[in-house]
């Protein structure tokens, strides 16, 4: 990992991002779903560029607010196909299938250039300061030390592996090449043994999906616990346990709040479903709460947490409850490059001994995941 850090800093980063082509040309964006609310959230509002055009095919009719135009493909195609030779086509889907659709759609216009989000770096950094990219090796020298404590505390070849690719791809822009686990296992790892899942608490709960995951991968568990700060998705959440708490756990507490170090007010940016989060910029006031001051006697063995960006300080205000509970945890570290280390150096440093595991859902830095397992059990037996 040594030789791999001096390598970094002694060449020079692979041009990798599209940045500057996005934001010297008009933008159309195809896909108005979740993938439009990432690329908005980590690219366009961030950088500020206003796309022209977004189409989708929920949009029966043109709108124009702000300076963007939402419309469907045919909409499109017929009043503004013709100069679409001077804009960059953004394709905002998530899934392989529907990116070859909409790139099968547009093959008809002549677009200046067809891009995925995915091909734009500064969308994988998620809540990452602005300037990242113009410091990263400032970053990367000052950060060496505590980046070999982390990769040196990883338990097995598959972490160590994939802790090096998301090295490699955030700060010299190499192509991503890392094992990948099916996103259904996601916080049940296949190849992990957790000790219990009978005492859940999930941080982070957006709709119920990790819940349902609980569902069919375990069952019916003793208790369970889940903390979601966004107004839409506590209300889904709420209706889906309504419906099947009888399967769910013998005991749930549902909390409309967000967590952090300690207790507090702080702004949320919500109402963009995926990526609500702390933000001074945020427009709603929401209450914080630590783990520590709120579950004081509660018992708890799993623990997951994906909470924006909102990681580390959560862990702050959890570490009592950390120590007091035989617990093990999954804790997401690619809301920001420095993620990957920082955060499982804090687990090291509120509870030592635990082993650690990462793994990946996606096959590039989101749904990244830290085991924090019991040692001597945390293997699956073949």
């Amino acid at each position: 990992m040594h030789d791999l850090i001096q390598s970094i800093l002694s060449s020079k980063p692979i041009p990798c991002s599209n940045l500057n082509l996005v934001r010297g040309n008009g933008v159309v964006v195809f896909g108005a779903g979740s993938g439009f609310q990432t690329l908005n959230a980590f690219v366009l509002l961030k950088f500020g560029i206003k796309p022209l055009f977004v189409i989708d095919r929920k949009f029966e009719s043109i709108i124009t607010e702000e300076g963007t135009t939402y419309l469907n493909f045919d909409s499109y195609r017929n009043s503004y196909g013709g100069t679409s030779e001077n804009y960059i086509l953004i394709i905002s889907f998530g899934s392989d299938k529907l990116i070859q659709i909409a790139q099968s759609t547009a093959s008809d216009i002549k677009f200046k250039k067809i891009i995925t989000a995915f091909e734009i770096f500064e969308y994988h950094l998620s809540y990452a300061a602005v300037e990242f990219v113009s410091t990263r090796a400032k970053i990367l020298s000052e950060n060496s030390e505590n980046i070999l404590k982390a990769y040196y505390s990883l338990s097995d070849a598959k972490s160590r592996a994939i802790f090096r690719s998301l090295i490699s791809f955030y700060f010299r822009g190499e192509k991503l090449d890392i094992p990948t686990d099916p996103i259904a296992t996601q916080y049940f790892p296949a190849d992990l043994r957790i000790q219990s899942f009978q005492h859940f608490i999930n941080c982070g709960s957006f709709d119920g999906d990790t819940i349902r995951q609980l569902q069919n991968t375990i069952g019916k568990v003793v208790s369970l616990i889940c903390i979601e700060p966004d107004t839409d998705n506590f209300s889904k959440l709420v209706s889906y346990v309504q419906r099947n708490r009888e399967q769910i756990a013998d005991s749930i507490i549902l909390l409309p709040c967000g967590l952090w170090s300690s207790e507090c007010v702080l702004t949320f940016g919500g109402g963009s479903a995926v990526n609500s989060s702390i933000s001074e910029h945020g427009d709603t006031v929401l209450k914080m709460i630590s783990l520590d001051n709120v579950l004081l006697s509660h018992h708890a063995t799993y623990l997951n947490m994906d909470i924006e960006g909102s990681e580390l300080a959560a862990l702050e205000g959890a570490k009592k409850f950390i120590c007091q509970n035989e617990i093990e945890m999954a804790i997401a570290i690619y809301h920001r490059p420095q993620d990957l280390w920082t955060i499982l150096n804090k687990v090291l440093d509120i509870k030592p001994g635990f082993t650690f595991f990462i793994r990946n859902y996606t096959g590039r830095p989101a749904e990244t995941v830290l085991y924090c397992l019991t040692p001597g059990h945390e293997v699956r037996a073949d």
